[in-house]
Parts: structure tokens; sequence; C-alpha cells
């Protein structure tokens, strides 16, 4: 799926940035885009999974 790949670039790239910042300010804001990233590639796997389900019929 093309979000999960997007949002693992995007955790990797912050991760990155996180640990070059030294400004604490700007650290603490890639923290909350990284935490944001993170719940989007959460949401993408659970979105992943419940598609690959079988349908039933009813």
């Amino acid at each position: 799926m093309f979000e999960i790949f997007i949002a693992k670039a995007n955790i990797e790239n912050f991760r990155g940035l996180i640990s070059r910042e030294n400004d604490p300010a700007k650290k603490e804001i890639l923290k909350e885009l990284l935490t944001i990233e993170e719940d989007k590639l959460a949401a993408a796997h659970v979105a992943s999974s419940i598609q690959s389900f079988p349908k039933r019929d009813h």
C-alpha cells in the first residue's frame, strides 16, 4: 500500500532530523510530527489488513 511506504519514509526522515536537531523547541515539533506519521502508519496497516479480509455473503 502506497500510504505505508510514504509513512515509513517520513518516519525515517523525521528520526534523522530529530537526531541532528540541537534546538529543543524544533526537536519537540519534529517529535510531534513523528508521532503523527507513526499514527498514520498504524492506521494504514489496519486499513490494509481489513482490505485483505474475505468478504462474507449474507
